[in-house]
């Protein structure tokens, strides 16, 4: 039988009762912080670090606890991701508040000194960027147009890169 290591069979299972448990992180004062890591090492699925993920910036705020601020900038979703960035992180010992563009929105956020992103003032910033949303079309039989539509992706790709570290602490 073969492991998938995408499962993280090193973690210990959740506790039976983890919900509650994530629930009782907001009475908790002092220790909710160290609590908080304890449950980020177990093998948790994406409704758990969802749940968890959401439960996290209380406890941060409360605790007054310094966090490394992650801007993530992509032409899709990225709801579902970043509760996951925000646990794992928190399973190494960092926590991690996150600020993400809403969809498709990641070359206005980029650019626009004003936006979410920029004001956050982040110290990394994530570009999650699908193919598809980048002006790739096929062009069969006209390798020069092809070669010209990606140079022109990766230049997009680029400003995007650039904007980003000059505008966040990235």
């Amino acid at each position: 039988m073969q492991t998938n290591p995408t499962n993280l069979p090193w973690l210990l299972a959740p506790p039976n009762d983890f919900r509650l448990q994530v629930r009782a992180l907001a009475e908790l004062k002092s220790e909710s912080s160290f609590h908080a890591r304890q449950l980020a090492s177990h093998h948790l699925d994406v409704n758990q670090l969802h749940t968890f993920g959401r439960a996290l910036p209380g406890i941060i705020a409360r605790n007054q606890i310094k966090t490394v601020k992650l801007g993530v900038l992509s032409n899709g979703t990225t709801d579902l991701i970043l509760p996951a960035f925000v646990v794992s992180a928190l399973r190494h010992g960092v926590w991690l508040e996150s600020v993400a563009a809403s969809f498709d929105q990641a070359a206005q956020q980029a650019l626009d000194p004003a936006s979410d992103i920029n004001r956050a003032r982040c110290d990394f910033v994530l570009l999650a960027l699908d193919h598809r949303g980048l002006a790739l079309l096929p062009v069969p039989g006209d390798p020069e147009r092809a070669r010209s539509l990606v140079d022109h992706a990766l230049q997009h790709v680029d400003a995007l890169r650039r904007k980003a570290s000059t505008c966040c602490n990235a």
